[in-house]
């Protein structure tokens, strides 16, 4: 268990992590993000650095194998989604600036250039990255002031965890509308087949390992990917959803022909996902 497991949960975390990247091929090729939500890529980032840390002090080297290509590629995710933000602000700002060239409105724009300098995602990333630098630089430097214990991965594995939260309130939202609905579109199943083998692996490599930090949150992660599984069984999907499904594939996580509308759906699911 301590080197099977790993070694899959692995392979599958690489797998789901890259899901999104089709999300992002797509708005870039219209140009827009349109209903996709970009967030969770920030909470990723952080995400997959706090366990690459975690990883370094405990040791790890199957939790820094799992999280640094995560991390690495979470960057480009972010950066895309920039672009496509500060694409839709220098648009709206272009509109604007010929508006009142034109004297066809005589209020005042309200996008200035001072808001293109930064765009939402960029703010968050920043944040994120903000928070993490003065969390590693304080368990490095004054270990003698940590609370409650002198071990930093005692820190950092409660702090990852914390930031697990912003990624369970994906699959929350989906099963909520999944229920009010009577509608299964929200889930997609090949990625809850991929979501419950993953943090298989990893709950029993942590069981092994007896490292709650690792086995709590895939836990949770597990039991979410159950209940949005019978979900998916006893409500029914549309014919359109059940004709994507059949064209995804377990590597690419996403459908070329899916229209723009079900592009935030499904990056949601993704979300819940990114648990180590």
């Amino acid at each position: 268990l301590e080197y099977i497991c790993p070694t899959i949960g692995c392979i599958m975390a690489t797998i789901m992590f890259a899901a999104p990247v089709q999300d992002l091929r797509k708005a870039i090729e219209r140009g827009s993000l349109g209903s996709l939500n970009p967030f969770p890529w920030v909470a990723m980032t952080g995400n997959c650095l706090g366990w690459c840390a975690y990883g370094y002090y405990k040791s790890d080297p199957f939790v820094l194998g799992g999280n640094l290509p995560a991390f690495v590629l979470s960057i480009w995710l972010n950066s895309g989604a920039a672009k496509l933000q500060f694409l839709q602000k220098w648009i709206q700002h272009k509109e604007q600036l010929q508006l009142q060239q034109q004297q066809i409105t005589t209020t005042t724009t309200t996008t200035t250039t001072a808001d293109l300098v930064t765009v939402p995602q960029e703010r968050n990333l920043l944040i994120f990255l903000f928070l993490w630098a003065v969390v590693l630089v304080y368990v490095e430097w004054f270990p003698q002031l940590l609370l409650f214990t002198s071990d930093p991965s005692v820190i950092i594995g409660v702090l990852v965890n914390f930031n697990l939260v912003f990624f369970y309130g994906a699959p929350l939202e989906a099963i909520q509308r999944v229920v009010s609905s009577g509608k299964s579109d929200a889930i997609h199943l090949p990625t809850q087949i991929m979501t419950c083998t993953n943090t298989t692996f990893w709950a029993l490599y942590g069981f092994a390992k007896h490292d709650p930090v690792i086995y709590i949150p895939n836990v949770m992660g597990l039991l979410l990917g159950i209940v949005q599984g019978l979900l998916r069984c006893i409500y029914p999907a549309t014919q359109q959803q059940q004709q994507q499904q059949q064209q995804h594939t377990i590597l690419n996580g996403e459908d070329e022909d899916d229209d723009d509308g079900n592009d935030g759906e499904e990056e949601n699911i993704h979300a819940h996902s990114l648990l180590t």
